[in-house]
């Protein structure tokens, strides 16, 4: 099974509470962000991932679109290391 599509999106999670966030810059946590992956498969079978970084989420989703998805579009679930 061949996959056959590959989306990003990201996802803001707040926080009741947010913490200052010291020792990573002046900001405060306000909200988790995260990438979430949705990989589909010539069968219409779904699977999800996640990739993090911190505060550069835009980032993360950026390198999944252009240099990781593209790999993954036509190879197998065992073609991934």
């Amino acid at each position: 099974m061949k996959i056959t599509k590959v989306e990003t999106m990201i996802v803001d999670i707040p926080f009741v509470d947010g913490g200052k966030g010291e020792g990573i810059g002046p900001t405060t946590w306000n909200k988790l962000e995260i990438c979430l992956v949705r990989l589909e498969d010539e069968l219409g079978n779904v699977g999800w991932g996640e990739g993090f970084g911190y505060f550069v989420t835009d980032a993360t989703k950026a390198v999944i679109d252009r240099m990781i998805a593209p790999l993954l579009v036509g190879s197998t679930v065992t073609d991934i290391p």
